[in-house]
């Protein structure tokens, strides 16, 4: 991960990644959907990732799902629940 990103903007980045909504962002981080969206547009941007497709890839390439499994202390398959 590009040590430019806040913690804040990584957090986000990981959720969206997974496929939430802003609003689902927002709602899990306690924040309001607007600072979300720039919470991850900046993100983005400092990535130079152009949408959430982007992001995907970006996030597979770099390990962030595997990531997300070890950290659960397991290697199942489990979609529904993840950071």
């Amino acid at each position: 991960m590009s040590a430019e990103l806040s913690p804040r903007e990584t957090q986000v980045l990981h959720l969206v990644a997974w496929g939430h909504t802003s609003q689902q962002v927002a709602t899990q981080l306690s924040l309001n959907v607007k600072t979300t969206e720039a919470h991850r547009a900046n993100a983005m941007r400092k990535l130079g990732l152009s949408d959430r497709a982007a992001l995907t890839r970006y996030a597979v390439l770099h390990g962030w799902f595997l990531e997300a499994r070890a950290s659960r202390g397991h290697g199942s398959d489990d979609s529904a629940s993840h950071p």
